[in-house]
C-alpha cells in the first residue's frame, strides 16, 4: 500500500503536473471505484485544480467552487501519467482524468478493487474524512512521546494506527524499526527515553535539501511481493498440496502391496460371480483360492 513518502512523491509529481490545469473529462470504467453521487461526477469536470494535498493516505485534488476529488490508493492502486486521450486498460483500469498536458489513469492490479474515489463539496465534507493521527514530520518529541505513549499496544500497531500517527503502514514502519533496532513486539509503555527519541529519530524517511530520500527498504518490499506472486503461482500448480511442499513419492514396496490387495480383491469379485460359495472350514481347496474364496465370504456377509 502506497504510504508517507509514496504518497508525497505523487504529491509532488501532481503539483508539478496538474496545478493550475483544468480537469477536463473524468472517466470511470469500474463503477465501483466513485463511492459518491452527490455531487455528480460531471460537476468537477471544466474545473481548474488549485492546489493538492494528503489527507492520512488519501489524496486530495482542490478545485475551483469548493469542489474536492479525493482519491485513495489503498493495496494495489496506483498512479500512471500517459499522454492526453490515453484509453483505459481494460483489465487494471479503474479511471481516467484528462488534462489538456496528459492524462492521469488510475489503475489497481488487484481482484478485489478497493481503491476509492469521492467528490466532495466544502470543507466540512472534506473534514469528515480526516483521522486524528499525528503527522510525524510535523511535531516535536515531546508531542511524538505523548501520543506513542497513549495506549499500551506493540509499538508495530501504535505506528500503524491512523489515529495516532498518519500515513504510516506495514513497510515504513518495519523501515523505523529496522533503523531504529526496536522490537515490532515490544509494548510502548515499556519504552524508556532512549528509546522514544531513537524511535523518533528514525522516522520513516529525512529530508534532504527539501527533496524526499525514498528508503532503502522499499526495493526489498517490492521483490517480498514478486516472491509471493511466484508462491502463489506454484500452490496453484500443485492444488493437492495444502502445505506448499511437494507430495511424498510412494515406495516401491508400498506400490507392490497395493498392487496385491488390489488383485486378491477382484479375483474376489470373479469367483463371486461364478457362484462359488466360500466354507470356512474347507480344507480341500488350494491355498490360494482358498484366501479368495473366504475373502468373498466377508463380502457377502458384511
Amino acid at each position: 500500500m502506497p504510504e508517507l513518502p509514496d504518497l508525497t512523491v505523487y504529491l509532488d509529481f501532481l503539483h508539478s503536473h496538474v496545478v493550475r490545469e483544468t480537469l477536463q473529462h473524468v472517466r470511470v470504467a469500474s463503477p465501483f471505484v466513485l463511492r459518491t453521487a452527490d455531487p455528480p461526477l460531471r460537476a468537477v469536470e471544466g474545473k481548474k485544480v488549485l492546489g493538492t494535498r494528503r489527507l492520512g493516505k488519501r489524496l486530495v485534488l482542490e478545485l475551483e467552487d469548493e469542489f474536492f476529488l479525493t482519491i485513495h490508493l489503498m493495496i494495489a492502486g496506483r498512479f500512471r501519467w500517459r499522454e492526453p486521450g490515453a484509453s483505459i486498460s481494460a483489465k487494471i483500469g479503474l479511471a481516467a482524468f484528462d488534462f489538456p498536458n496528459g492524462t492521469l489513469l488510475l489503475t489497481e492490479a488487484s481482484p478485489k478493487k478497493r481503491a476509492a474515489i469521492h467528490i466532495l463539496k466544502g470543507e466540512q465534507a472534506l473534514a469528515e474524512f480526516e483521522r486524528t493521527g499525528l503527522e510525524v514530520f510535523d511535531t516535536d518529541l515531546d508531542r511524538f512521546r505523548q501520543r506513542l505513549l497513549q495506549g499500551n499496544h506493540t509499538v508495530k500497531r501504535a505506528l500503524t494506527d491512523p489515529d495516532l500517527f498518519s500515513g504510516i503502514g506495514n513497510a515504513y514502519s518495519d523501515e523505523i524499526l529496522h533503523r531504529a533496532r526496536l522490537s515490532p513486539v515490544k509494548m510502548t509503555r515499556s519504552f524508556d527515553d532512549d528509546e522514544v527519541q531513537r524511535l523518533f529519530g528514525h522516522r520513516v524517511s529525512q529530508r534532504h535539501g527539501g527533496a524526499w530520500q525514498v528508503p532503502g527498504a522499499v526495493p526489498g518490499v517490492r521483490h517480498s511481493r514478486a516472491a509471493d506472486r511466484a508462491c502463489r503461482k506454484r500452490v496453484q500448480l500443485l492444488p493437492h498440496v495444502s502445505d506448499r511442499r511437494e507430495a511424498p513419492r510412494r515406495s516401491s514396496a508400498v506400490a507392490a502391496v497395493e498392487s496385491r490387495l488390489a488383485e486378491n480383491h477382484r479375483r474376489a469379485r470373479i469367483a463371486a460371480a461364478r457362484g462359488y460359495e466360500a466354507v470356512a472350514g474347507s480344507r480341500d481347496l488350494q491355498p490360494r483360492s482358498f484366501a479368495a474364496l473366504r475373502m468373498t465370504w466377508r463380502l457377502r456377509s458384511g
